[in-house]
């Protein structure tokens, strides 16, 4: 008896697993937009409009790539009428997509959320803009960030790496950062 409720256990966790696959260390196409080289192997699971990149799980350290997010969305989306996610809106500066990005974590149960460093980037040939987050999980776990982006054609490309700031932002930094330096444009 105690096995068949170990197996279905076992069975109920693997089935809310989300499924990720192998990124392998070749030039990935993202989207229409922009191709980058992942510099390692990563793990990667598509949720809703959000690619997930990750090692060593996804509350330890992620890179999210948001993929053309259009005009009036946000980058999440959530059927709860309690949760109100802030929207993209074309000809958005630099600024106001940063306070987005942070009123969007602090959204999803985060506190403290802090962005600093704002600045110009170039994602690939296009002018974009890049900025770093800290903030405490709901747990209470501190978590680094940064956020790189550039709008083309009225619509939102962002990567979003995070890790806990105690090992794991900092195991993949480099990396992230040699991946940023590697967008390429017009794919």
């Amino acid at each position: 008896m105690k096995s068949r409720i170990s197996i279905c256990l076992v069975a109920l966790l693997l089935s809310s697993c989300a499924y990720y696959t192998l990124v392998e260390t070749q030039r990935q196409k993202m989207s229409e937009v922009y191709s980058v080289d992942p510099q390692i192997n990563w793990s990667r699971s598509k949720e809703s409009t959000v690619e997930i990149w990750t090692v060593d799980g996804p509350f330890l350290q992620a890179v999210r790539f948001f993929d053309g997010v259009a005009d009036g969305d946000g980058l999440f989306r959530t059927t709860d009428p309690n949760k109100k996610f802030p929207v993209f809106h074309a000809g958005m500066r630099a600024t106001e997509i940063q306070e987005m990005v942070v009123d969007t974590i602090a959204n999803m149960g985060a506190g403290n959320v802090q962005a600093s460093n704002l600045r110009p980037f170039k994602f690939g040939a296009l002018p974009g803009f890049r900025f770093e987050v800290e903030f405490l999980s709901d747990e209470g776990l501190e978590l680094e960030g940064l956020v790189a982006g550039a709008t083309h054609k009225q619509r939102l490309y962002l990567i979003v790496y995070s890790g806990t700031r105690a090992h794991y932002f900092g195991k993949h930094k480099d990396d992230v950062e040699r991946m940023l330096s590697s967008i390429q444009t017009g794919v």
